[in-house]
Parts: structure tokens; C-alpha cells; sequence
């Protein structure tokens, strides 16, 4: 080739031809699963045991609502409800045991014990129904237990974390009383006037105009300055009347002394009794005259018939009187013995 023959042109690549592209595959299910069976069998028994599981969770959860709740019902003592406790604890009705046995505790005078529970119960159980319940309990616990500075921090908590709550006027009243307690009669009318503007239809209405009336009337005067009688007092008591004495277990015995017969004074031995004359006979009114019904005809008596005789008529018997004593007579006593002349024995032949 010389040197004057042209350089032979290089294609440009815009005309050189591309390699047409594979066409794509089609999706082999076959292929698949027996290239990834053992992965998918293994998230297939995961998935089967979560959901078995879960079931199981509610399952139970619906046998310990169940079994709990009617353990609660019947548990009426003090160890009843700590079983139901330990035997259910997270339970709802574990937490209601809670405030139930605290309020038998308080009840039988175990305010410490009673203010545990409660304490116990708020911290485990914050979102139970009683939750309100449980604090305001815990203030009146401590209130009775003359912790005033502790039952005003529960009350307080109560209008805090519940103030739309059925304790939340409670509370108020119970801070009330408790400055009424200390004598800080500025803060019981500012605590009766808050409760009367936030809750104006509570029952406590009525209790915190008492409360009030104690404070600005404490001589308890009606109006016109007159003071209020005082009750009448209690009538005494009547003492018993107490019953006779009789021939009861309580009784002494009667002790009855034979006496002897006293005699007529003119008896004499020796004499015959005096004539007694018989009392009158006592007069009585004459009875009606009854007229006196006619006989009955007795008819003749027939000629072979023997006339029947009447019975005979006893005589009336004699009244016999008395015999009088006979005297003593001279000839019925016996003569006095004399003695015997005495005959000399007659000698004995020899």
C-alpha cells in the first residue's frame, strides 16, 4: 500500500450492530420450592406455633378472668382473700382483693396493716378501675391513724392524677376536715368554696355547708341570735318489779310446826258439853213457781194383770246424839289390899 492510498475508514458506533438480549425466563414454581422448601417450611412453623400461642395466652387469660373472679365472689374473709391473691396475682380480681381485705383490715382496727395493702395495690395496679378508690381509701386509712400531713398528700394525689373522678370531691371535704383539725379555718372556706365551684352537683354539698356552719356558727345559734334547744333528756330507766317469792327454785323452803287443837273452855272433864244450838239456816230467795205438768194417764190395769205395789219407803235414820262422859264412881275403884293373918306352919310328925 502507498503512502498516497487513503487510510481505510473505522466503522462508527453508532452502525455497529448490538447482540439482541435473551429472552427472560419463565417463573418455575417447581424450581422454587425445592430450592428454598426448608426455609419456607421453617417460617411456616414459626407463623403456626405464634398463633397457637397467642390463642393459648388468651385462652388462659380467659380462664384466670373467670376462675378469679368467681373465687372473689365467694371469698368473704380475711384469709380467703389472700388466697385469691396469691393464687391470681396480676388478676383484676387479685387487685380488688386488695382493696377488699384493706378494708376489712381497717375495719378490725389494723390501720398499718390496712395502709400496706393500699400502697401495695397502688404501685402493682395502675391501671385497675380502682386506682381512685385505692388512693382516697389510703387517706381516710391515714387520717384515722392521725397521719394528717400523709392523708393530706393521698387526697392531694387524688385531685391530681383523678380529678374528674367520683373521690375528687371527697378529697376536697376530707382536706377540709383535716383543717378544721388544725384550726386553719381560712383553708377550710377556701377548699369548700373550690369544691362548691368545680363540683356543684356533688352529694358532699350538703356536708361542706355543715362543715362550714360549724365554723362561722360555733355556738350553734339559729337565726335571731336565739340559741337551738337542747333534746330533751333520755327518760330513766324503770327498775324491774321484781316477782314474788314463791315455791320456785329460788324460794326457801316453808317450814310448817304442827300445833295442837285448841279445846272449848267449858270443857270440863267430868261434865257434859254445853248444848251448842245450831246455826240458822240460811234464807233463800223463793224459787218461780213452775206450773206442774199434769200426770200421764196410767190405763186401768187388765183382769189377768197384778196390780204392782209401790216400793217400800226407807224411814229416815235416826239422829243419834252423843253420850255423855260417865263420873267416876267410888265403887268402880278397887279396894286397898289387907293383909292376911299369918298361920304358924304346922309341926312335922317325926
Amino acid at each position: 500500500m502507498s503512502e498516497t492510498d487513503p487510510a481505510p475508514k473505522e466503522p462508527s458506533p453508532a452502525k455497529t450492530a448490538t447482540p439482541a438480549a435473551p429472552p427472560p425466563e419463565e417463573f418455575d414454581l417447581l424450581a422454587f420450592w425445592i430450592q428454598h422448601k426448608k426455609t419456607i417450611l421453617r417460617v411456616l412453623m414459626v407463623v403456626v406455633l405464634g398463633v397457637a400461642g397467642w390463642f393459648g395466652f388468651l385462652g388462659y387469660k380467659h380462664y384466670q378472668k373467670v376462675s378469679s373472679e368467681a373465687a372473689f365472689a365467694d371469698a368473704n374473709s380475711e384469709e380467703a382473700l389472700r388466697k385469691v391473691i396469691n393464687s391470681w396475682p396480676g388478676s383484676a380480681a387479685a387487685g380488688s382483693s386488695h382493696v377488699k381485705l384493706a378494708a376489712l383490715l381497717r375495719d378490725a382496727g389494723k390501720l398499718d396493716d390496712s395502709a400496706k395493702l393500699l400502697r401495695d395495690f397502688i404501685r402493682d395496679y395502675p391501671q385497675h378501675p380502682l386506682q381512685a378508690g385505692a388512693v382516697a381509701a389510703l387517706g381516710a386509712t391515714l387520717e384515722s391513724a392521725g397521719k394528717l400531713d400523709e392523708a393530706m398528700q393521698s387526697y392531694q394525689q387524688v385531685l391530681t392524677g383523678h380529678p374528674s373522678s367520683t373521690y375528687a370531691p371527697y378529697a376536697l371535704l376530707s382536706e377540709a376536715r383535716i383543717y378544721k383539725a388544725q384550726k386553719k379555718n381560712d383553708d377550710v372556706r377556701r377548699v369548700i368554696e373550690q369544691l362548691k365551684k368545680q363540683y356543684p352537683a356533688t352529694p358532699f354539698r350538703n356536708d361542706a355547708d355543715a362543715l362550714l356552719a360549724e365554723i362561722d356558727n360555733p355556738k350553734a345559734m339559729l337565726t335571731g341570735g336565739t340559741p337551738r334547744p337542747e333534746p330533751p333528756p333520755p327518760p330513766k330507766p324503770v327498775p324491774p318489779v321484781k316477782p314474788p317469792l314463791g315455791p320456785g327454785p329460788g324460794a326457801p323452803p316453808i317450814k310448817i310446826q304442827p300445833t295442837a287443837p285448841e279445846l272449848p273452855k267449858n270443857l270440863v272433864p267430868g261434865t257434859p258439853p254445853a248444848p251448842t244450838t245450831p246455826p240458822p239456816a240460811p234464807t233463800t230467795a223463793p224459787e218461780p213457781t213452775v206450773p206442774a205438768t199434769p200426770p200421764k194417764p196410767v190405763p186401768p190395769p187388765s183382769a189377768t194383770q197384778q196390780p204392782v205395789p209401790p216400793p217400800p219407803v226407807a224411814p229416815p235414820p235416826a239422829k243419834t246424839l252423843p253420850a255423855p262422859p260417865k263420873a267416876p264412881s267410888a265403887a268402880a275403884e278397887p279396894a286397898p289390899a289387907q293383909p292376911s293373918p299369918s298361920v304358924p306352919p304346922k309341926p312335922k310328925a317325926d
